[in-house]
């Protein structure tokens, strides 16, 4: 169990952005967060993130836009969401 808690992890961290042009002077980026939304932890992660951001001047909805997705650690789930955020071409 504790080797499925390591990955899932693992998850969370490669879940860092991943950047592209969306429009002039605006990024993209998409995160796929192995865990369910309303876990704490990961509510503290996805704040440290966006704090992070903040700090190096960006600003959700203004210079950037961030399209999270939350797998609760389903991997079907997760699979689906990867799709859908490549599709998103962030």
């Amino acid at each position: 169990m504790r080797r499925r808690d390591f990955i899932a992890g693992l998850g969370v961290i490669s879940a860092l952005p991943i950047t592209a042009r969306a429009e002039p002077g605006v990024r993209r980026i998409a995160v796929l967060v192995g865990f369910a939304e309303n876990d704490p932890t990961t509510q503290r992660r996805v704040a440290a993130f966006l704090t992070g951001l903040a700090e190096l001047g960006w600003v959700p909805n203004r210079n950037i836009a961030i399209e999270f997705r939350y797998g609760a650690g389903d991997p079907a789930k997760n699979a689906a969401f990867a799709k859908e955020l490549v599709a998103l071409n962030p």
